[in-house]
């Protein structure tokens, strides 16, 4: 199950499409898409029933298929907080989570930051906090819910992140990496130098075209033995 990025103010796009449709082709693998409510009519509290409602039907009782879950940007923080659900309230795991540049602290604190925006063509911190605000609605934006990075990452399944070195979100997906490992978790970070926000979604790269190989192979992968095979580097 992927959930889609756009700061959460923003519908899934058309790359956002063929991407999946190249990684559903790549792995075999069926992928589902809940178009959650967005900012600012909707907020964190108001995406969540439909993603339980998703994976119930998917997974369709405790000895259903096997089921991973994925988001780019604000999706890969969304994912996140599910984990952290689905976990806090003793449901069945998901079998791993992929994240694709995942937006992880809405706040966007890291003192990195600032040196990162300047090396990013694509995302500004100052409207993506304000989206974060949006989203958060009545909660503290360091809510664990809204802010998935900030909470207990104890307890999770297998993490797989993809991020590039032009990213704003650099920082916080290497401070998600480290805290997972310092939880007990495990956790995989492919960092690649060149890559700008979400690059997987361009197709025409060798390192989309990696990245996408790789999370096929995840995807293809019995139970049990989730694992990354390619070397983060670009």
């Amino acid at each position: 199950m992927h959930l889609h990025g756009g700061a959460y103010v923003y519908s899934a796009q058309e790359a956002h499409w063929r991407a999946l449709a190249r990684l559903a082709g790549a792995s075999g693998a069926t992928i589902h898409v809940p178009l959650y409510s967005l900012a600012p009519g909707a907020t964190v509290d108001d995406a969540f029933p439909l993603i339980d409602a998703v994976i119930s039907a998917v997974r369709q009782g405790e000895d259903g298929p096997r089921v991973l879950l994925s988001g780019d940007s604000a999706g890969g923080g969304l994912a996140m907080a599910q984990a952290l659900r689905m976990r806090d309230l003793q449901q069945r795991p998901v079998d791993g989570i992929l994240l694709f540049s995942p937006w992880v602290d809405v706040a966007l604190d890291n003192p990195e930051i600032g040196r990162l925006e300047r090396r990013d063509p694509m995302l500004s911190r100052r409207m993506l906090v304000q989206a974060g605000r949006w989203w958060a609605g009545d909660r503290d934006t360091r809510d664990p819910l809204v802010s998935p990075l900030l909470g207990d990452l104890t307890g999770l399944p297998r993490v797989t992140t993809y991020i590039g070195g032009r990213d704003i979100l650099l920082a916080d997906a290497r401070e998600l990496d480290r805290r997972i490992r310092a939880a007990g978790g495990e956790s995989t970070l492919q960092e690649w130098a060149s890559g700008f926000h979400v690059f997987m979604a361009a197709l025409s790269t060798k390192e989309s075209r990696a990245v996408i190989a790789d999370a096929a192979s995840i995807l293809r992968a019995p139970a049990g033995s989730v694992q990354s095979t390619a070397s983060g580097i670009g």
